[in-house]
């Protein structure tokens, strides 16, 4: 393993390690949001270790979806605008990905529920069904929030994904081993 692909390597686990800190700063801030509601709850005799389960769920099932999503996304999108950097294609993307990671996700949740809820009717455009009731339900009614959590993030992982990946192909070494007769994937792992 060559220092290059660690370094690629080291690179691509701190910037998911950020992705997940982006995820839990923004799961506090709604907490601090909420907290009125749970006190008036709190006030009519609702137990507290019932409202931090509760919350704890409602809370980490959505990020946990967003982050999922997020690296599936940036992924797949980051690794399919490097197949053939500077082409049509690539410069499709490199577009859309960088409206993705500029959209706010409030505005982004409001035109998903407009498309997959409003238009379509293929989700459910809010409510939360209970785990206990339907667990199919459940997850569908949380997609997408974590939906819009996620496009942002994963538009902003593809983006760095492609130029790395892309710099990474334009190395020395790779130039080097592509030079001496080796396959373009050979040269590449």
């Amino acid at each position: 393993v060559s220092i290059a692909q660690r370094l690629l390597m080291a690179g691509a686990t701190l910037l998911l390690m950020l992705i997940g800190a982006s995820l839990i700063v923004t799961t506090f801030e709604q907490l601090g949001e909420r907290r009125r509601s749970l006190a008036t709850l709190a006030a009519f005799g609702t137990p507290r270790a019932v409202l931090r389960r509760a919350l704890w769920w409602q809370t980490a099932i959505p990020v946990a979806i967003g982050l999922v999503l997020s690296i599936g996304i940036g992924t797949g999108l980051g690794a399919l605008a490097a197949l053939r950097p500077d082409s049509v294609g690539d410069r499709i993307l490199v577009a859309l990905t960088s409206i993705g990671a500029a959209a706010p996700s409030f505005w982004l949740g409001m035109i998903l529920v407009l498309a997959f809820a409003g238009g379509l009717h293929w989700l459910p455009s809010g409510g939360f069904v209970p785990w206990q009731q339907d667990f199919g339900a459940a997850l569908l009614s949380l997609l997408l929030p974590a939906l819009a959590l996620a496009l942002p993030v994963g538009c902003a992982l593809a983006i760095k994904l492609r130029n790395a990946l892309v710099g990474a192909r334009r190395s020395d070494y790779v130039l080097a081993s592509r030079a001496r007769g080796t396959s373009a994937t050979e040269a590449f792992r």
